[in-house]
């Protein structure tokens, strides 16, 4: 899909653009046009009237949470050369809480204490801190690359935070950070730490603060990370350093935890009980485990959405919350009025793709918890002629999110707000946005796709309208992505889960969308299955970024080495998933200290090959080989005199069936090379 076509599209929306509503201006006081910083004009708590029985009655709990997004950009350049030296951005949060200013002020002067820190640099800070300091590194480090490297490229420095909200309700506001650096080397370093307050009094939250006995339930924390660390291990996925478990109380410590919509999640980022392939590693304690250990306050409260919101485009309109987008109160007032209570209320900048042909959010920049019947969101905007920048979502009365790209008709210039879910491309990835509403069976009817907590911790179970598709063992993860896709070109979706074991490993299973039946995995994979086996899942994460319209799994590939391979897939005439063409290939080592030189294997002693003529022969001591691509069980190779071959290699297991290494003629594989390259 083109540009010209999405604008055809936008114009054909003006048919069902009777959501647009008239905007209810209500009784609350003017806000000032340019609306980062104003309070809100309406108290979200209605204040009872002033009768004999509302005295004695005991007073409301004020509810109510608005966060703002506010980023601060800049990309520093060396004057002479014009190259980006740093990249630096950083998104930081205020709060408003309705009716608790003195919450409201300690909370705001917390975050505004760590955006400080984050932008200018903490003070005794070992290492590099500050947009100044990570600045003045680069500097240096170009000058000296300019000496040793003239002419060529520099890859930048940047330092980068995003904030989410995960959580925020009238006991508890939950944020994410991400933070990412890049200071040279081979890659980055990224980490999340959480913010948890209490939106009543404004204190931040510690994990023992959640309990009555806070000792006990950190015991009992670390007994629930230590059960699921070993059944990733017991998986045969733990992928954890050797004394791990002795790191898990760490863990628990300030800001390293969240409460998002599932329960607690605390954070493992690389190096603390596992090496930097692993990733983020991130925890989740559910919440009908926490019912029975913490304070009934901290427990989400049950609200849901009774109605939703209607929009327009307005001359003029008296508002509760009112934000100007960079156009100086230039712009179209956009006005959102709520029709009914309406929760998790977010206005998003989105960007649309032409590559991938998708919109993407690039940033969420306002959140309210909830808007009451009768409140109204406005936003001067510059509204696109061709192409939606804004995005608003909410969650409806099923729980399910809805998005609204926001546009303009070309006819009358009414707004028109186009639903988002219909016009995502697929393949789409759908984890984060969960309940997902989606035409799967290509009938005009959108089904609820959704992931519950199945029979343990970590394990998940897929259901569309309600209906389960099983309670399948791979399923079991931390760290998960679920695809939307259609594979058969049919206009009916297949369903594909990834799911991380706990490391690197990622499983993938697949389902039919409009009959929920697994569709099997064929083809030799890493793990030693039979070239003829049909399994419910196969090896990888799934990975669309390559094109070509095909089903790509990324794993890694522990053969001589530590690698990441790549392999097409494609569902066949006979309703299975099969490798779509020639081999994996070997996209980069696993462990990327490693330069060109490293990657080349010596042979130590006689090593068995086979050549593309059919003949074998035994490569002599001394030879120098480069890794090409894997098969599964075979391992294509080039020496360094241009000769192409290939080595056969088994998987061998011991009497239990756990994986013990490979073996080359019944040889473990490290005896004919003198050095392999393994990670971790």
């Amino acid at each position: 899909m083109n540009r010209k076509t999405i604008a055809l599209i936008l114009c054909a929306a003006l048919a069902f653009s009777g959501c647009a509503a008239s905007a209810s201006a209500g009784e609350p006081e003017p806000t000032p046009a340019p609306a980062w910083t104003q309070e809100p004009a309406v108290n979200l708590t209605p204040v009872p009237e002033e009768t004999a029985e509302s005295e004695e009655a005991p007073a409301e709990v004020p509810t109510g949470v608005i966060v703002e997004m506010h980023t601060q950009a800049e990309d520093y350049r060396d004057e002479e050369s014009g190259v980006t030296l740093l990249s630096f951005s950083c998104t930081a949060p205020t709060v408003t809480l309705p009716g608790r200013e003195e919450a409201q002020e300690r909370i705001n002067a917390a975050l505004e204490a760590e955006r400080a820190a984050f932008t200018d640099g903490e003070a005794g800070m070992e290492g590099l801190s500050g947009a100044e300091g990570f600045l003045a590194a680069a500097r240096e480090d170009y000058s000296m690359r300019k000496e040793y490297e003239p002419g060529g490229e520099y890859y930048g420095f940047h330092l980068w935070r995003t904030v989410n909200v995960q959580r925020a309700d009238g006991r508890v506001l939950s944020m994410s950070y991400m933070d990412s650096t890049y200071t040279g080397g081979v890659h980055g370093y990224s980490g999340i730490a959480g913010w948890v307050f209490d939106t009543q009094t404004g204190e931040p939250l510690a994990l023992a603060d959640l309990a009555e006995d806070g000792e006990a339930f950190l015991s009992d924390c670390v007994q629930l990370l230590r059960s699921i660390c070993r059944e990733r291990e017991r998986a045969g996925a733990g992928g954890f350093f050797d004394d791990y478990e002795d790191y898990l109380p760490d863990l628990l410590r300030d800001g390293n935890w969240y409460f998002d919509g599932q329960g607690v999640t605390v954070i493992a980022n690389p190096y603390e009980i596992a090496p930097y392939a692993a990733g983020v590693i991130e925890f989740s304690l559910p919440y009908d485990w926490l019912a029975l250990r913490i304070k009934p306050e901290y427990l989400p409260p049950e609200t849901a959405s009774e109605g939703t919101l209607a929009g327009e485009i307005a001359g003029e309109a008296e508002t509760t919350y009112a934000l100007d987008d960079g156009t100086d109160g230039m712009g179209a007032l956009v006005v959102f009025t709520a029709e009914g209570d309406v929760t998790n209320v977010r206005l998003s900048r989105v960007s649309y793709y032409e590559y991938s042909n998708v919109f993407l959010t690039d940033e969420d920049y306002w959140y309210a918890d909830m808007l009451r019947d009768g409140e109204s969101l406005s936003v001067r905007t510059w509204i696109p002629e061709i192409l939606p920048d804004l995005q608003i979502s909410f969650t409806d009365a099923h729980g399910r999110e809805e998005r609204y790209l926001i546009s303009q008709s070309g006819m009358d210039g009414s707004l028109a707000l186009l639903d988002a879910a219909p016009y995502d491309p697929l393949p789409l990835e759908i984890s984060g946005r969960l309940p997902f509403s989606y035409d799967l069976d290509g009938d005009g009817d959108r089904e609820i796709i959704d992931l519950t907590r199945g029979g343990g911790d970590t394990r998940w179970m897929l259901t569309v309208d309600g209906v389960s598709a099983g309670d399948v063992y791979a399923l079991d993860a931390e760290l998960i992505s679920l695809w939307l896709v259609d594979l058969g070109y049919d206009g009916k979706c297949e369903i594909l889960f990834s799911g991380d074991m706990g490391s690197d490993d990622y499983v993938t299973c697949a389902w039919r969308g409009d009959t929920l039946e697994s569709i099997p995995f064929t083809g030799e994979r890493r793990r030693g299955s039979d070239p003829g086996e049909l399994t419910a899942a196969a090896d990888g994460c799934v990975d669309f970024s390559y094109g070509g319209g095909y089903l790509y799994l990324d794993s890694w590939t522990y053969q001589l080495g530590t690698y990441m391979t790549l392999c097409a897939y494609e569902l066949t005439e006979n309703g299975e998933i099969a490798p779509a063409f020639c081999t994996n290939s070997w996209l980069e080592p696993g462990w990327l200290f490693y330069n060109n030189e490293d990657l080349v294997l010596t042979v130590k002693k006689p090593l068995p090959a086979f050549f593309p003529d059919g003949g074998s022969a035994e490569l002599e001591t001394g030879t120098k080989l480069t890794l090409t691509a894997t098969e599964g069980s075979r391992v294509r190779f080039i020496t360094e005199d241009g000769v192409t071959g290939a080595l056969e290699m088994e998987y061998s297991r011991d009497a239990d069936g756990r994986f013990v290494g490979w073996t080359i003629d019944g040889v473990p594989e490290n005896e004919y090379f003198e050095n392999l390259p393994y990670a971790g």
